[in-house]
């Protein structure tokens, strides 16, 4: 998997570390420390390039990556994603670092929903391409996604 050319074209990094920051917060409650590493893109000491997740929580043991996606549901589907790419390139990181991930959504409800990686559905969705720059994506159904107290009940 060449993951070189896989920069984020994400304008507004305020909304995305608000959302980071809620979802840590949330995390931290329910007895996990969170370390934040950050998101985008990091680098190995050999030079190599790997996609990381934002959040990386703790608690007795246990270990995990977390993926935050801060934005509104589509209007038009009752539904909610991100870039395929991004999507796969966690799907790589989870194989990679053998520790799962979780992949969570906020919004302005300040709800937090979502499921871990290997629970999530790669169904069909009407309008799979990000109408902003053709980027394909991938969709998620609302109802399929979880809450986060249901997650960790």
């Amino acid at each position: 998997m060449d993951l070189t050319n896989m920069e984020t074209k994400q304008t507004n990094f305020d909304k995305g570390k608000e959302g980071e920051e809620f979802v840590a917060e949330a995390l931290s409650q329910k007895g996990f420390k969170v370390i934040h590493v950050g998101g985008a893109v990091k680098y190995s000491k050999d030079g190599g390039r790997f996609f990381c997740s934002d959040l990386l929580p703790y608690r007795k043991g246990k270990i995990f990556w977390v993926q935050v996606k801060n934005k509104e549901p589509r209007k038009y589907y009752p539904d909610t994603g991100l870039e395929r790419w991004r999507f796969d390139n966690l799907k790589f990181h989870q194989k990679e670092t053998g520790r799962p991930v979780l992949l969570l959504f906020t919004d302005i409800s300040k709800k937090i929903y979502g499921d871990w990686i290997d629970n999530l559905r790669d169904d069909k969705h009407p309008a799979m391409e990000n109408k902003k720059d053709n980027i394909e994506m991938i969709y998620f159904w609302l109802a399929d996604l979880k809450d986060l107290n249901k997650l960790f009940s």
